[in-house]
């Protein structure tokens, strides 16, 4: 009877007293006459618990733990997690200086081949019959004739200009001079030689070139400055194999300078 009220009714410990209760006041027995109230387990004897328990729902011991069942299939992999902050180091401190390195000498290198000389006669089958000299290193002969006088006539024709570069190291206030010699001597006498100076370039009148690109008009040598133009330009002689520069000193006693330049030389009548 217990067990078919404890399945139908689901009956806990409280519920099981509370029905016990019920039972004894159907019984009729003595107890109905005092009508008692269970409330509590601690109101029944220890002996009717234990003969009571496992019949009216009332909990048992805890019986020993079974043991492990077999583990089962790992679970799909969950979605990857938000990207953490980016870390944040402190700069370490700069290492040491590391020690010079010392390389030791290399071996002398073995001597160079000496250059052989031969000269070439004129009239022969080299150099256009021109003659000239071969030049021979390690094997190899290198050819180098004379000119042909017919291609480089005695004066440089009127209209035709020559270039060249000159240079001289001033000293303090002292005068100092170059020299300009041209390839090709001129026929007639120059009318003017003209210093133009770096920051006037380009504004001279009969030279209207620069230091990098020279040029003069006929009948005229124009000589143009470079770097460290610390002089003053005095003259130029007039000549037909070149020209003589005169410069007059204007730096410091024993201070030294170098300057430097280009010039165009033009035939003219």
């Amino acid at each position: 009877m217990f067990s078919a009220l404890r399945n139908r009714l689901h009956l806990t410990p409280t519920t099981a007293i509370a029905t016990l209760a019920l039972v004894f006041a159907m019984t009729g027995g003595a107890y109905a006459a005092k009508k008692y109230l269970i409330t509590s387990t601690k109101q029944i004897s220890p002996s009717v618990l234990k003969s009571l328990q496992g019949k009216v729902g009332l909990a048992g011991k805890n019986g020993t733990n079974g043991t492990n069942g077999a583990q089962g299939p790992q679970g799909a992999q969950g979605p990857q997690g938000k990207e953490g902050p980016a870390g944040k180091g402190e700069k370490g401190d700069q290492g040491p200086e590391g020690k010079e390195g010392k390389g030791t000498p290399g071996a002398p290198g073995a001597a160079g081949e000496s250059v052989t000389t031969h000269a070439i006669a004129a009239g022969g089958s080299k150099c256009h019959k021109l003659g000239g000299a071969e030049f021979t290193v390690k094997g190899v002969t290198t050819e180098a004739c004379n000119g042909n006088p017919a291609e480089y006539p005695a004066t440089l024709p009127v209209g035709r200009t020559e270039t060249g570069t000159w240079s001289v190291t001033t000293a303090g206030s002292e005068v100092v001079y170059a020299s300009i010699s041209y390839p090709i001597e001129l026929a007639n006498e120059l009318k003017e030689v003209i210093y133009v100076k770096l920051a006037d370039a380009g504004h001279v009148a009969h030279c209207a070139g620069t230091v990098t690109v020279p040029e003069a008009e006929e009948g005229y040598l124009c000589v143009y400055g470079g770097s460290s133009e610390i002089d003053t330009f005095a003259e130029g002689s007039e000549r037909k194999m070149g020209s003589l520069l005169r410069f007059e000193g204007t730096g410091a006693a024993g201070s030294e300078a170098f300057m430097n330049g280009t010039w165009a030389v033009t035939a003219g009548e």
